[in-house]
């Protein structure tokens, strides 16, 4: 006789909800995506994604779980500060976890690296998600627990030379990741994704894109580059899991190790 699983094995995050910072287009709508298939309820962030965000909710619904939308633009202190509040009002309950996905990605060379392109940068990549983790982590009722996951880039271990603000913003989020695990467990365990290729840039020709992609892929150890979607179950992964905090889990095909195959 086959056996039944259990609900908490099918629905890993049921009766928890979710912030997603960026989620109405690409990587963040497959996370939140996952997240309300594993039972979990949503708030999609936006900045200038409306439209796309009240798509993304109303499948959610359909999924059988509650989602919201909210707006916040992260380079605005204000927004920020207002951010995780606004996520529980509207959807009119507590948020327990939350995945700072949102970035920017500008290009800049170090010689063109000036104090004002870093503090943009770090702003919106580094310190708004500390920010909003130190909310969530402050609202978090005493025998509570909260789970949050950050968005690095597999590029850390190595150099970006073409986007210098991005990455060193990328590199101090990674030590956010691990000074907030340790300040704030056992209450709130905080890991974080590094994704290797996954997307084409926005914008770019479908026949460009195809070529890039391969270009990519033959560069990887596995030979394979990642899927939103497998960005999304690792997500998931690390707010269902209990034990584990302070981790960077590499998605990317092998990118973080440096070598070519056969290398």
């Amino acid at each position: 006789m086959a056996r039944t699983m259990p609900s908490a094995a099918r629905d890993p995050l049921s009766g928890q909800a979710a912030l997603v910072t960026g989620a109405g287009k690409r990587i963040g709508s497959a996370v939140a995506a996952r997240i309300a298939a594993a039972g979990g309820d949503v708030v999609v962030h936006h900045h200038r994604s409306a439209k796309e965000a009240e798509v993304l909710a109303g499948a959610l619904r359909k999924l059988g779980v509650e989602a919201a939308t909210v707006e916040a633009d992260l380079a605005d202190a204000a927004d920020r500060k207002r951010l995780v509040a606004a996520a529980s009002k509207a959807l009119g309950k507590r948020m327990t976890m939350l995945v700072n996905n949102a970035s920017t990605f500008p290009l800049c060379t170090l010689a063109e690296l000036s104090l004002e392109h870093l503090h943009e940068a770090v702003e919106v990549n580094a310190w708004a998600p500390f920010e909003l983790t130190m909310a969530l982590a402050g609202q978090v009722p005493a025998g509570g627990r909260g789970s949050v996951v950050n968005f690095l880039d597999a590029r850390i271990v190595d150099e970006d030379r073409r986007h210098v603000g991005y990455h060193l913003a990328k590199r101090t989020l990674a030590d956010f990741t691990r000074l907030c695990a340790l300040e704030l467990a056992p209450r709130v365990a905080v890991n974080a994704v590094a994704p290797g290729p996954t997307l084409p840039p926005p914008g770019m020709g479908e026949e460009e894109a195809k070529r890039l992609m391969a270009r990519l892929r033959r560069r990887l150890p596995m030979q394979r580059t990642a899927e939103p979607e497998d960005l999304a179950e690792a997500v998931t992964y690390l707010l269902s899991t209990r034990v584990v905090t302070g981790q960077v889990l590499y998605v990317d095909g092998g990118r973080h190790l440096g070598r070519q195959p056969g290398g």
